[in-house]
């Protein structure tokens, strides 16, 4: 399993919530770490889209560490 730290930017996966799901609005959107708690992945969406994303938790299995993406 990857690694995450704090300030880690991370794209949601694209199917990483079905269709079905609430939380389906997360899929593909690019997020920087703010904090690990408990084994979640909390982040806060940096792509300017809408809804802004703040301190959503998320398994680390549906999350893809972005190289070469800065702030």
């Amino acid at each position: 399993m990857t690694s995450f730290k704090v300030g880690d930017i991370v794209r949601v996966k694209d199917d990483a919530y079905s269709e079905k799901e609430v939380s389906r609005i997360h899929n593909g959107r690019i997020c920087q770490v703010v904090e690990i708690s408990g084994g979640d992945i909390v982040v806060r969406s940096i792509d300017k889209l809408e809804p802004v994303l703040e301190r959503t938790y998320h398994s680390p299995y549906v999350l893809e560490i972005q190289k070469g993406i800065a702030l």
